[in-house]
């Protein structure tokens, strides 16, 4: 098994390492997401999963995306998680490489998440494929395609309830309507945590790379994290 992640984790980056290479003009903007996620268990290998972002432009002044996703994960065994899910996103033209106007995307998608530990750290891989159909909001004709990402996670803890988290995340499109951007974009991740109860609160920093167009023009999005991440047990308790 330690050998298939490994290799995962080669293919993955040595392809974003060959985009790096080719890299033409790079522009560089200024972001911050604040984020809300819980994984809600109502059943013992049931849980209903949430996230609702708010991501700004210029660190809070602009919008750049809102983001709300639902979900249904299942607890295959302590080690797997098998989740299926819905997102509804708005897309705000921001930056120095604005789009013409604002779009709306639906997406479905499914998603496997294994965790083991080695050591005092905690390790999870994240595969998951998602449909999207997206269009202007001017528009009602959806462009379709599909989107395969890997994310990779490492917390280590560091003084009592304070933690470290690392995580790099790849996302690959394909499709018959997807002409140029195959790899699509990375993100770079590292955060101090603090554990509370039933969850915990996250602060840190995150690199996203992002090809645009035929791949002369990238994105370079130095980006602020706020995050929380909260759950509620929904199963009744025994008298």
């Amino acid at each position: 098994m330690l050998k298939i992640y490994t290799l995962t984790i080669a293919i993955l980056l040595i392809s974003y390492m060959n985009v790096q290479a080719q890299l033409k003009e790079t522009k560089t903007n200024s972001n911050g997401w604040y984020m809300y996620s819980g994984n809600h268990r109502f059943a013992n290998k049931w849980s209903l999963h949430t996230i609702i972002h708010v991501r700004r432009s210029n660190v809070i002044t602009d919008w750049q995306q809102s983001l709300n996703r639902i979900g249904i994960n299942y607890l295959l065994n302590n080690n797997v998680t098998m989740t299926i899910g819905y997102d509804f996103i708005v897309n705000f033209p921001y930056g120095k490489l604005p789009i013409p106007e604002k779009t709306r995307t639906h997406s479905s998608w499914e998603a496997i998440t294994i965790t083991h530990e080695i050591g005092k750290l905690r390790i999870s891989h994240r595969y998951r494929l998602e449909q999207l159909w997206n269009t202007k909001l001017s528009k009602i004709n959806y462009n379709f395609y599909n989107q395969f990402r890997y994310m990779l996670t490492v917390s280590v803890p560091i003084y009592k309830k304070v933690f470290f988290s690392f995580f790099d995340e790849v996302f690959f499109a394909f499709g018959k309507n997807v002409y140029y951007n195959n790899f699509n974009q990375n993100r770079l991740y590292g955060a101090l945590g603090h554990r509370i109860k039933n969850g915990d609160v996250q602060i840190g920093y995150m690199n996203q790379f992002i090809k645009k167009g035929v791949g002369l023009t990238y994105e370079n999005d130095n980006t602020l994290m706020v995050g929380l991440n909260y759950s509620f047990d929904l199963r009744k308790k025994k008298e």
